[in-house]
């Protein structure tokens, strides 16, 4: 068969010219694709020149925003540090030139590609990391609904088949164009504990703001995590660690963060309110386990006997255990 050409009768049957009908449709998909292929590219380049190339300059950058508040929390540092590295490299000057990591990496890398490529990509230097409320997840198309906390745009996004997200749950990450969607930059932060109204109302005070958030985001991230720890306060040790020993197990049989996070959430209320007294975590982690696998999961496979070997307990310590978290759950 011989290729169509540009000014033959489209071979639909609509009468026009092949280029005016399903060969313009064709050179636009073609250009989608194109477009999306190179930013894609240009997105793993830029991710890897920040671990290798700029990782010295990222870090003296960082160290101009330290917290001392979270020097005694390791962890939440850490996600302060990861929300920081989304803000600076867009944002913050180096050297003795006004120029971003992202503004250099874009010099240095963008010859070779089409111009919508580049009017897009430099356009990724203008975006501002921002909180997104996960409104829906459709597990089906592998989509994801989220509306900017800030604004209020509401943006439609492809996800990771891998990736786990919950609904009602919020995002903080920066948000960059591509052809024809959007799609997160580099990496972002999974904020389950966080009301999206006081989310909301911490990103407009700070927008509100001389500078805005633009100038104010290092504030605005240390006090949205610092929120999120306010309701993960333990009265008693041994409490906190029968929750450590739950996340764990649960996080290698890698059960959703949603049925964690509600795991955890439940135990913490039910410490406050029964006060247990117990000396050992084991017992009561295993119990807890039982209780989301049976009961929330519906898995009829999971025994005591096989949590009790898990759990280093006994079968008997975690029924009586069970029972007592049942009828709590059954009450909630």
């Amino acid at each position: 068969m011989s290729k169509i050409k540009r000014n033959d009768p489209c071979p639909c049957g609509s009468g026009k010219k092949y280029k005016n009908c399903c060969g313009f449709e064709n050179a636009a998909n073609t250009s989608v694709e194109r477009t999306n292929s190179e930013l894609q590219k240009l997105h793993q380049q830029f991710a890897a020149a920040i671990m290798d190339g700029y990782a010295q300059t990222l870090a003296n950058l960082k160290a101009r925003y330290h917290r001392d508040d979270m020097d005694n929390d390791a962890e939440t540092a850490e996600i302060y540090q990861t929300g920081l590295t989304l803000w600076i490299l867009f944002h913050i000057p180096f050297g003795t030139e006004i120029r971003t990591i992202f503004s250099d990496f874009f010099n240095k890398s963008i010859r070779g590609v089409s111009r919508r490529t580049r009017e897009l990509f430099a356009s990724w230097g203008e975006q501002l990391p921002s909180a997104y409320e996960v409104v829906q997840v459709d597990a089906n198309s592998h989509q994801l609904t989220l509306d900017d906390c800030r604004t209020r745009e509401r943006f439609r996004i492809p996800y990771h088949p891998e990736e786990d997200f919950s609904e009602g749950s919020l995002l903080i990450g920066t948000l960059v164009p591509y052809a024809d969607q959007y799609g997160f930059f580099y990496t972002i932060i999974k904020l389950y504990r966080h009301e999206p109204e006081h989310i909301t109302q911490l990103l407009n005070t700070y927008d509100r703001q001389d500078g805005g958030l633009q100038e104010h985001f290092p504030d605005f991230l240390a006090d949205a995590l610092n929120q999120g720890k306010e309701t993960d306060d333990w009265s008693n040790a041994v409490h906190e660690n029968v929750a450590q020993l739950f996340a764990d197990h649960m996080i290698e049989k890698n059960v959703q963060d949603d049925v964690l996070f509600k795991g955890v959430a439940f135990w913490q209320r039910y410490a406050q309110e029964a006060k247990p007294s117990l000396r050992k975590p084991e017992p009561y982690a295993a119990a807890l386990e039982y209780l989301v696998q049976k009961d929330w999961l519906q898995d009829t496979t999971i025994t005591q006997d096989q949590l009790a070997r898990e759990y280093n307990c006994t079968p008997g310590s975690i029924s009586a255990n069970y029972r007592k978290l049942a009828a709590e759950s059954d009450e909630s």
